[in-house]
């Protein structure tokens, strides 16, 4: 997918907030669950992405909808509307 210059410079700010939540999600333990502390840490990521208020506009400008949630990690983009 190619963002284009625009959207990929607009989006470095929020990068780092999906890196962290990706790397929360798979910070698994070696019996395959997430610590109390990383639980607690992948929780309140979530919160602070969920507050951002994404929209999603496709080809048509005018196609805007909003989004309760959206998830970016590696390869995978996610989004509730």
């Amino acid at each position: 997918m190619d963002l284009g210059h625009s959207a990929s410079s607009q989006f470095a700010a929020f990068a780092p907030m999906f890196a962290n939540w990706s790397s929360l999600m798979h910070a698994e333990a070696a019996d395959g669950r997430l610590s109390a502390i990383v639980s607690e840490k992948l929780r309140a990521s979530e919160y602070e992405l969920d507050a951002l208020r994404a929209s999603l506009v496709l080809d048509n400008p005018e196609e805007r909808h909003q989004l309760r949630q959206l998830n970016i990690g590696g390869g995978l983009i996610e989004w509730k509307r």
